[in-house]
């Protein structure tokens, strides 16, 4: 994750709304 900003609220208020996507899992467990 990479989040920009060259003001300080800007880049707080987008740390503090960001939402990771949402992605299943990528290896089994048994693939462990």
């Amino acid at each position: 994750m990479l989040i920009l900003s060259d003001d300080i609220d800007d880049l707080i208020d987008k740390m503090k709304n960001y939402k990771a996507p949402a992605f299943g899992k990528w290896i089994n467990k048994s693939e462990i």
